[in-house]
C-alpha cells in the first residue's frame, strides 16, 4: 500500500471546501482545541521543573511522582487500583493510539483492525500505514451511537482481528458508552484474544446535568468489574489535552494489561519519543486535581445547554460527552454544503461529518451531519450559536 492510500486527514479536506471563503468575523468551531485558560498551577509547576530537568534525557517509563498522579486520579475517578507495571506516560495520547496497530500486528501477527465509523481518522490512518486491513461499522442514533460489532459475526473477523479501537464519550457524536457495550468489546477481545483500544481522552469532560455526581463508565472500571484479571488485551488510553485544557503540552497515558505496556516499552526504547521530565512533573500536578477538572466541564455543560436554548433542539441530540455538537443539516443540505454555505453566510466553521468517516464503509447519517465544537469562550460560543441559528432560519427550518 503506497502512502496515496493512506486515510486523508479531515482538516485537509476542510482547507478545500473553505478556500477562498472570506468573512470579516469568522468563528472557528471546527477543531477540537480547547481555548479554557489552563490551570495556572499547572504552569507554575513546569516553568519550576524547566530549569531542573531540561538538561538531562527523560527515562523511557515516566517518574514515580507522575505514576503515583496518574494512579491516583485513577483510583478517584474510576475506581481502579493501578501499579507502576499498568501506566505508561505518553507524549499525548495520540502517541499511542497512532502506534497501536502496528505493534498490535507485530506482537500477534495478525492483520485486521476493527473500528467505527464516523471516528477520529488518525486511527484508520494508522491501520493504513502499518498495511493492515480495516474493518468498520456505522454509528447510528437508532442505536445511540453504540456498536454492534458487527463485524465479529465473521469468522475471518474473529480469527484475524489483531485490534480494535473504540472511543468513548465519543468523537464526533456525543454519546457515552453503556455498560453492555464495553461488557461486550471487553469479552470479544477475551474471547478472540484482541488488544480493546480504549479512546477515554473526553472522559473527564460530560454533561453535568445529566450525570449529577456520576460519571461515563472507563473500560478499565468495566473489566474491574468483570474479573478480567490484569486487565487482559484492555488498554485505555487518556490526555491533559481536554481534561486540563493543555493541548499543547503533549502529555497523555496509557493503562491497563501489564503485559501489553511492558511489550510497548520496547518499542519504545527504540524509538525513544518519550515526554521530557519537565512536563511529567507539570503533568503529575495535572493528574493529580480534580478541581479544575470539574470546573472545566461545568463550563462545558453551560455551552452545551445555551447552544440548546439559541439553536433549535430538532437539529440535534444534545451531547452526553465531549464538547461537541453532532448537528443534522438542514432539509435541502448535505453536511458539506451546509458547512460550505454557513461558513459563506456567516463565518461560521463547522466539520462535515463525512469527513470524519472513510469511503471504504458508507454511513448516511454522517453524511447529513457536522461535528460543531464548543471550545470558545462562552460569550464568543453564544454568537456562533445565534448565526447558526439565524442562517438556520433564513432556509425555513
Amino acid at each position: 500500500m503506497g502512502l496515496e492510500s493512506i486515510a486523508v486527514y479531515p482538516f485537509e479536506r476542510l482547507q478545500k471546501l473553505f478556500a477562498g471563503v472570506s468573512h470579516p468575523d469568522h468563528i472557528d468551531c471546527t477543531i477540537g482545541e480547547p481555548q479554557h485558560a489552563p490551570p495556572r498551577f499547572v504552569l507554575d509547576a513546569h516553568n519550576e521543573a524547566v530549569a531542573k530537568y531540561a538538561g538531562s534525557y527523560p527515562k523511557t517509563r515516566q517518574i514515580p511522582q507522575l505514576t503515583e498522579a496518574i494512579a491516583g486520579y485513577a483510583q478517584r475517578n474510576l475506581g481502579v487500583s493501578l501499579s507502576e507495571k499498568n501506566i505508561l506516560a505518553l507524549c499525548g495520547s495520540g502517541e499511542g493510539l497512532f502506534s497501536m496497530p502496528l505493534f498490535a500486528k507485530n506482537r500477534s501477527g495478525k492483520n485486521t483492525v476493527v473500528l467505527q465509523t464516523p471516528s477520529y481518522k488518525p486511527y484508520e490512518g494508522a491501520a493504513d500505514l502499518a498495511g493492515m486491513r480495516t474493518e468498520f461499522e456505522a454509528l447510528t442514533a437508532e442505536h445511540i451511537h453504540q456498536p454492534l460489532f458487527k463485524p465479529f459475526m465473521r469468522g475471518d473477523v474473529q480469527r484475524d482481528a489483531a485490534l480494535m479501537f473504540i472511543n468513548y464519550p465519543n468523537n464526533p457524536c456525543g454519546a457515552n458508552a453503556s455498560r453492555e457495550t464495553l461488557e461486550k468489546a471487553i469479552s470479544l477481545a477475551q474471547e478472540h484474544d484482541f488488544i480493546l483500544a480504549s479512546d477515554e481522552c473526553y472522559i473527564d469532560i460530560f454533561n453535568t446535568d445529566v450525570y449529577g455526581t456520576g460519571r461515563p463508565l472507563s473500560a478499565l472500571t468495566v473489566a474491574k468489574d468483570m474479573d478480567v484479571k490484569d486487565f487482559r488485551n484492555v488498554l485505555v488510553f487518556n490526555s491533559l489535552s481536554k481534561r486540563s485544557s493543555l493541548p499543547g503540552m503533549r502529555s497523555g497515558f496509557m493503562a491497563g494489561d501489564p503485559k501489553l505496556i511492558e511489550q510497548y516499552m520496547r518499542v519504545r526504547m527504540l524509538e525513544r519519543k518519550v515526554m521530557p521530565t519537565y512536563i511529567q512533573v507539570a503533568s503529575a500536578a495535572a493528574w493529580s486535581d480534580d478541581q479544575h477538572a470539574r470546573e472545566n466541564r461545568e463550563l462545558y455543560t453551560r455551552k452545551i445547554n445555551e447552544f440548546g436554548d439559541i439553536v433549535h433542539r430538532r437539529q440535534y441530540t444534545p451531547s452526553m460527552g465531549t464538547f461537541f455538537i453532532w448537528f443534522k443539516a438542514p432539509q435541502g443540505f448535505t453536511g458539506e454544503t451546509f458547512a460550505k454555505e454557513l461558513c459563506v453566510q456567516t463565518g461560521v466553521k463547522t466539520l462535515p461529518g463525512a469527513y470524519l468517516c472513510t469511503p471504504k464503509y458508507a454511513n448516511p447519517e454522517a453524511e447529513q451531519h457536522v461535528r460543531i465544537a464548543l471550545v470558545h469562550d462562552v460569550e464568543r460560543q453564544r454568537e456562533a450559536a445565534r448565526r447558526i441559528q439565524s442562517f438556520i432560519g433564513g432556509v425555513g427550518q
